[in-house]
């Protein structure tokens, strides 16, 4: 009778694994029906008996077919270190369900983040504390940086602008109102002006590079260079659309002759190129 159950259920769980939660729980401890329902759906394995979450070759087996798996193992399991490497390694996410003994591991660690720089969030607090911890996890992915201690350390920031400028958004204060810092961030993000401070949204290089990098980074500079010619002539350049974002008095007075002295000279250059062209 147990028999037939268990292969009934075998063929339930093939096609819905979470049918399981409606198994006896002698079923719920049979390893080959647990690990079919685990094959269709990982989450079937928070149905599992207690002896089977608690079983170290069960508990490979389920990593190996679905590494989030780890997530519904016993605690001891999850503090078991080749158990959680062979997820890590998997996917560097699994370091979200390790035990804090082992988010603390720094060859664990670093498998993780070398994957995806951001799993910092699930290190532990010590190796959020850790330089070249945190330098590795953003040389791979510069958001990591919202996650480490270093926030307000300029080797690390600059580091993490030099990979995407978008980093200064986590950035300290302090950082946000660094000139270098800034100048490198919108390098390549104009519209992280946004996140530097109210003083350097008033500087004319920083506020150039920002709009020849990204022309709707001119809503973010100051009142005074949203008045400039140059600077809202370059993003205009780019986006006419931005227009809208420059001062009154060049949206209504000379900001409008001059585009279209320079939508001229392009068309100009344009008959020129087409003529050479024919010519050749």
């Amino acid at each position: 009778k147990q028999a037939h159950r268990s292969f009934f259920f075998l063929e339930v769980v093939k096609h819905k694994g979470h049918a399981l939660l409606c198994a006896s729980w002698a079923i719920k401890g049979d390893r080959e029906v647990v690990f079919e329902a685990v094959k269709q759906d990982w989450g079937a394995l928070q149905h599992a008996s207690t002896e089977l979450k608690l079983d170290r070759d069960f508990a490979f087996a389920a990593i190996e077919q679905a590494w989030i798996s780890i997530k519904y193992l016993a605690a001891s399991l999850r503090d078991d270190r080749k158990i959680v490497l062979e997820a890590v390694k998997l996917n560097g996410k699994a370091l979200r369900y390790a035990s804090s003994r082992l988010r603390e591991d720094r060859e664990v660690v670093l498998q993780s983040i070398l994957q995806k720089g951001t799993n910092l969030e699930y290190a532990g607090g010590i190796l959020k504390k850790d330089r070249k911890i945190v330098l590795a996890a953003i040389k791979q992915n510069d958001r990591a940086l919202q996650y480490s201690e270093f926030r307000g350390d300029f080797e690390v920031v600059l580091e993490a602008v030099k990979k995407h400028g978008r980093a200064l958004e986590f950035a300290s204060p302090e950082l946000k109102s660094n000139r270098e810092i800034v100048l490198r961030a919108v390098k390549t993000h104009g519209r992280i002006l946004y996140f530097s401070s109210i003083e350097l949204r008033d500087d004319n290089e920083i506020v150039l590079r920002a709009v020849k990098q990204e022309s709707e980074a001119l809503q973010y500079a100051s009142k005074r260079l949203k008045n400039d010619s140059e600077i809202a002539l370059e993003a205009v350049k780019q986006n006419g659309d931005v227009l809208r974002y420059a001062s009154p008095e060049l949206r209504d007075g000379g900001l409008k002759k001059l585009i279209h002295t320079l939508l001229e000279a392009q068309r100009g250059l344009l008959e020129v190129m087409l003529a050479a062209s024919l010519v050749r």
